[in-house]
């Protein structure tokens, strides 16, 4: 994985200690993102058929369910 504001000149300025803090926390912020969206998707799997959510087929195949209700429903 790379992080662009790893490049960053006041990132070089950092002591090696310093540097540690700041991967840590570019770390614990994405896994935090990553635990949100894993939560908000299995929120949306077990609400689908309460939802009334529609079947869509995406252009690369795979059955994807997006948030609007079918229209036949």
């Amino acid at each position: 994985m790379q992080v662009e504001g790893l490049n960053a000149k006041s990132y070089s300025t950092l002591s090696p200690a310093g540097r540690f803090k700041v991967v840590v926390l570019i770390r614990n912020s994405v896994e935090e993102a990553w635990l949100c969206g894993k939560d908000l998707l299995r929120g949306l799997e077990c609400a689908y058929r309460e939802l009334k959510l529609a079947g869509y087929q995406l252009r690369f195949g795979g059955n994807r369910n997006i948030a609007h209700k079918d229209e036949g429903a």
